[in-house]
């Protein structure tokens, strides 16, 4: 399994590679964002291998626990990892085609805790099998599965044919209690009771005013406005001298407690652990009239190679005699710079109530104490007297090489003092000011494990 650095350009060499003469015939791999491991299906003998690309990534570290009558058929299969509602190592998911190739295939997903310990199934039968209803997320031969590590939505392949599609459901809820009751068939009582854990649902598409779904981890509420902030740093193990590679997601939510429209957002500032350290020197500077206005696709063109991360934006949107409505868009985040100072250009581009696109400069200031880099901007100048803004959401993650040496423009250590395995620490303070004199702030509190 290769392993490359992203973005990923056209005959680039993989950086690392993975399970070499450790696996002879794998199908599907996930890697848990928070531990690090990697985890791969081997259909040559049925099991699910561990890997940590930190130790020795040809050996595998562990193996899951087979479920009950062990696994049946891993060709085609595919893996997940659930981080929505865990901390430390997420929870695994694996499709295993129990039966391949018939008429009516028979599917079932195992779930597996952080240690490799095989929790429960769901089974479920392909529609249109004689007599049985089809009771869960999963029918055909599904050869994919994913699932939003912020909003815990299941993604699931209808299929491998060329009929096949994709189907999103809604989160898994591991901690609701169990069904009661048995099952029949091969599922039994098990089945039953994560199915109902489980309640998968079509949630369709096209929901307005999504910024990419987290629940907030931090929230605040004063004078009838709520702030809610979620965010995490990935990879979760990294080292206790010195800094690697890390991505970071913050995401914000806006609302009124009364359900009325929230205040206009002023001023959004983010503050990052000083064990965090933004490196843009060899990296293009985009300028803000190479990509306002533009679609999303032309701002690609036009700096892609200044590309540091993407995500989502909402607000609802007040024009003259008409009622408010959500309005969401598509962000991408380039570096740049604002009258000579480093800066993230977020542009934003939505499609209601016209084609529009705007860009929110953050400027990147250095700070002192707890946190070391600020990231400051301010809103009127793009949403004017129209728009509220609800939601961002943005990812920040970006390899690149200068000079002839692998840079990332974010990474971190671990500070966990010496003897200490791990630490909590604050990962970001936000502050939201809001017109009429109104500010919110929140602390995002995190863990690393140290390596070294």
């Amino acid at each position: 399994m290769a392993v490359y650095d992203a973005p990923v350009e056209p005959g680039e060499s993989p950086t690392l590679k993975i399970g070499v003469d450790n696996l002879r015939d794998a199908y599907g791999v996930a890697v848990d964002s928070q531990s690090g491991l990697v985890y791969v299906a081997d259909a040559a003998d049925d099991t699910v291998k561990v890997f940590d690309p930190a130790g020795d990534p040809a050996v595998p570290v562990d193996t899951l626990d087979a479920p009950p009558g062990g696994f049946r058929s891993l060709v085609d299969a595919s893996l997940a990892v659930d981080e929505s509602a865990t901390e430390g190592e997420g929870h695994v998911l694996v499709v295993d085609n129990l039966k391949p190739g018939l008429e009516f295939p028979q599917v079932a997903i195992y779930e597996f805790d952080g240690d490799g310990t095989y929790l429960d199934k769901l089974v479920s039968r392909s529609v249109g099998q004689p007599g049985v209803e089809h009771p869960g997320p999963i029918f055909g031969e599904p050869s994919g599965i994913a699932v939003d590590s912020a909003t815990g939505d299941l993604y699931v392949t209808t299929g491998n044919s060329a009929f096949a599609n994709v189907v999103k459901y809604g989160p898994f809820l591991k901690n609701a209690p169990p069904a009661t009751g048995g099952g029949e068939g091969e599922g039994g009582s098990g089945a039953v009771a994560l199915a109902a854990r489980n309640t998968a649902r079509p949630s369709g598409e096209g929901e307005g005013g999504d910024a990419g779904g987290a629940s907030a981890s931090v929230v605040e509420q004063r004078r009838g406005v709520r702030v809610g902030f979620d965010g995490k740093l990935t990879p979760h193990v990294l080292p206790r001298h010195g800094t690697a590679p890390v991505g970071i997601v913050v995401d914000a939510r806006i609302s009124a407690t009364g359900g009325e429209d929230p205040p206009q957002l002023r001023r959004i500032t983010i503050a990052i652990n000083r064990n965090g350290h933004f490196t843009s020197a060899g990296l293009p500077a985009c300028r803000i009239d190479q990509i306002q206005p533009s679609t999303t696709d032309g701002a690609l063109a036009a700096c892609r190679r200044s590309l540091v991360g993407e995500g989502r934006f909402s607000a609802n949107v007040k024009l003259p005699q008409q009622s408010p409505f959500p309005s969401a868009g598509k962000v991408l985040a380039f570096n740049g710079t604002v009258n000579g100072k480093p800066a993230i250009l977020a542009h934003i581009y939505g499609t209601e109530p016209a084609p529009t696109s705007t860009v929110l400069p953050f400027l990147l200031r250095k700070s002192h104490g707890t946190y070391g880099t600020t990231l400051e901007a301010s809103l009127p100048q793009v949403t004017g007297s129209w728009g509220y803004v609800t939601g961002l959401r943005m990812s920040l993650r970006r390899r690149f090489t200068y000079r002839g040496r692998s840079r990332s423009f974010l990474s971190a250590g671990c500070p966990a003092p010496a003897g200490f395995p791990s630490a909590a620490f604050p990962l970001a303070k936000t502050s939201f000011a809001f017109a009429g004199s109104l500010t919110l702030d929140a602390v995002l509190t995190r863990t690393c494990r140290a390596r070294g």
